[in-house]
């Protein structure tokens, strides 16, 4: 599944980055005609983008669960295949989103609220499969559409 939503979080992580390191290198080399303002370009780009995705996700069942499960969600609607199972396993491992620990709370939080169901494997009872469940990819789709559709009036 396409998660546009996905993607822009992780551009808002690499932006929030990269005006980091653009207010860094400025001080460094010690502009004095630059102070720290919020209107720098790069902050601004930062807090435009910030704004966006609280904008988009605000009425969202996306706002009753922390951040760190809304990335493990977002991993996994992601790289969800009906085709193959996903294993907790390879969330773990993979996701990258948390330790393991954080991840099996994140997993249980998800669950709790009816994002993801977790099954028994049948053909190895030690292994659990995750898939999203429709609430979680109707809440992807509806956080694309609105980013989307966000996207496309700035083309206008």
């Amino acid at each position: 599944m396409n998660c546009t939503f996905c993607v822009v979080r992780t551009c808002l992580d690499l932006l929030k980055l990269l005006s980091s390191f653009v207010i860094i290198f400025i001080w460094y080399k010690e502009e004095p005609s630059l102070t720290l303002k919020t209107n720098m370009p790069p902050m601004n780009a930062w807090l435009n983008l910030r704004q966006l995705l609280d904008a988009v996700s605000a009425d969202t069942d996306f706002k009753a669960i922390d951040e760190r499960s809304q990335r493990l969600l977002e991993w996994i609607v992601a790289h969800y295949s009906p085709d193959r199972p996903m294993f907790v396993q390879t969330i773990v491992m993979k996701s990258e989103v948390a330790s393991p620990a954080t991840i099996h709370k994140g997993l249980a939080i998800l669950e709790r609220e009816g994002m993801i169901a977790v099954k028994v494997d049948p053909e190895d009872t030690r292994r659990r499969i995750v898939s999203p469940t429709d609430r979680a990819k109707k809440l992807m789709a509806k956080l694309s559409q609105r980013v989307k559709a966000w996207a496309d009036g700035l083309e206008t």
